[in-house]
């Protein structure tokens, strides 16, 4: 629990009838109940003291945080006059409004409805207690008050927009504008929402398609412009992550929509301005960075609907997308990388996934961690094995699991399938493969080529000995008969 200071309040109020003293008293007993340490007469006064000697200490005592102020008729008539023991409190408080307790320390509080305020209170805010109907309402008014804890306070001041003033790092998001407004919506449940997300997505579009290349530029500079794309993966991670929590489907169709259109940017339009192969195999790369984490996210918040839709849609190919002229429909191995070459050419030492590594370079662990991100990686190729024997084919059909060896030294299951063994857990992973059971497991074992490359492929990457082990990475021998 947070360490919050206690208040300490003394109130100042007349004695005008008993049933008005009762109705002190009861409002003295609440603050108590409610963490406030309240300093009143009735509690602190024996036979003997000096009444008016305590006003004078109260008012003037440094442990006292704040002071209330009942005001009805006799009281605001007392503190008027100056008489009683009411003129001495109010001749004190006045000045103290000004001086030691501060402006902010010192409240009214109606107890009649209509009553006026005395003068030198007048202009300044009160909270009212005189209305039954709005009593609760204004009675948490008066507590937040006491621990400086307002309904309604300034935010925090947060960082110019980068638009505005850029970074040390000379990197400009210009997302950064409907970033903000998108996590704000998100965060406090607006009733905008949908709108903010579509106009973040909109914007990150728009960014994307910024990024050009020019014959002369070199692999140094392939690398650049991947390092500047990694702070808006951080944005749109942080983004995916807050609309797992937000819980509306409605949401993830825009992420549908924002994948789809980026698969405009892998066209090649005939006598067209044409595009080199750097420019095309950037865009493929980091459709697919985005495509692992936002699969990786939904994962790791368990929103498994929204993995089993995204894995189920039909994506409207652009005119000129490749093997566009045989299908204008497909499903998520659109997303699928491959290379014309040029991100192979980017090795400066033999790696059994050059993706993979870039892939590994590119991560940070901010929201999922790269063996997450291998993980949905392999997740996705086993969804294509499934849809291969489901169609009967393979080859071409089957989703690469580029990042996917960076996992396949472990001697165990992939976490989702270790955490299968729950079966409400495993009933979702099944609903996302569009399996019954893991028998598709063993029918691909027995469809392989032996050597690796036919239409049922298990991966094995060049100077590897490894391939991908169905049975270990399904957790198959303590799942097969759920």
């Amino acid at each position: 629990m947070a360490n919050i200071a206690t208040p300490k309040i003394f109130i100042s109020y007349s004695w005008t009838t008993p049933e008005h003293q009762s109705w002190v008293i009861e409002l003295a007993e609440t603050l108590v109940q409610n963490g406030v340490d309240v300093v009143l007469d009735k509690w602190e006064l024996h036979e003997g003291d000096d009444s008016h000697a305590f006003m004078e200490r109260m008012v003037n005592d440094s442990s006292v945080t704040h002071i209330i102020m009942i005001i009805d008729e006799k009281y605001t008539a007392r503190a008027n006059d100056r008489s009683g023991g009411v003129g001495t409190e109010s001749t004190i408080l006045s000045n103290e409004l000004y001086t030691k307790k501060g402006k902010n320390n010192i409240v009214a509080v109606l107890a009649e409805p209509n009553v006026n305020k005395p003068t030198f209170y007048a202009s300044r805010i009160h909270i009212d207690l005189s209305n039954e109907e709005k009593y609760t309402e204004e009675l948490e008014k008066l507590i937040r008050w006491a621990f400086g804890k307002f309904e309604y306070e300034k935010p925090v001041l947060g960082t110019p927009p980068s638009f505005i003033v850029a970074e040390d790092t000379g990197i400009v998001l210009n997302t950064n504008l409907e970033y903000k407004l998108a996590i704000d919506s998100l965060k406090k449940g607006k009733a905008n929402v949908i709108s903010s997300v579509k106009n973040y997505l909109e914007k990150l579009e728009t960014e994307i398609s910024k990024y050009k290349f020019d014959k002369n530029d070199t692999k140094q500079q392939f690398f650049a412009k991947l390092e500047s794309f990694k702070a808006y993966v951080d944005e749109f991670k942080n983004i995916t992550n807050e609309a797992c929590l937000f819980r509306n489907s409605s949401i993830h169709r825009l992420y549908h929509k924002f994948f789809e259109e980026l698969l405009t940017y892998q066209e090649v339009i005939p006598n067209g301005q044409s595009k080199l192969i750097a420019e095309i195999e950037f865009f493929r790369f980091i459709t697919w960075i985005l495509v692992l984490n936002y699969i990786s996210i939904l994962i790791k918040n368990e929103s498994f609907d929204e993995v089993a839709e995204f894995l189920e849609e039909i994506y409207t190919l652009p005119e000129y997308f490749r093997n566009s002229e045989n299908t204008k429909y497909r499903n998520f191995l659109v997303f699928k990388l491959y290379t014309d070459g040029f991100i192979d050419s980017l090795e400066e030492q033999k790696y059994y996934s050059i993706e993979g590594h870039l892939l590994k370079e590119f991560s940070n662990d901010q929201i999922v961690s790269f063996k997450e991100l291998c993980e949905t990686d392999l997740l996705i190729y086993l969804k294509s094995l499934v849809l291969a024997l489901e169609e009967k084919e393979g080859g071409a059909s089957i989703w690469w699991p580029n990042a996917g060896f960076y996992v396949l030294d472990r001697h165990n299951p992939l976490k989702i399938f270790a955490k299968s063994e729950k079966q409400s857990y495993f009933s979702e992973i099944k609903k996302i493969l569009n399996i019954e059971n893991l028998e598709f497991v063993q029918t691909v074992h027995a469809l392989k080529d032996p050597h690796g490359w036919g239409n049922f492929y298990l991966p094995r990457w060049s100077g590897s000995f490894q391939s991908v082990n169905l049975i270990t990475l399904t957790n198959y021998e303590k799942l097969k008969d759920k």
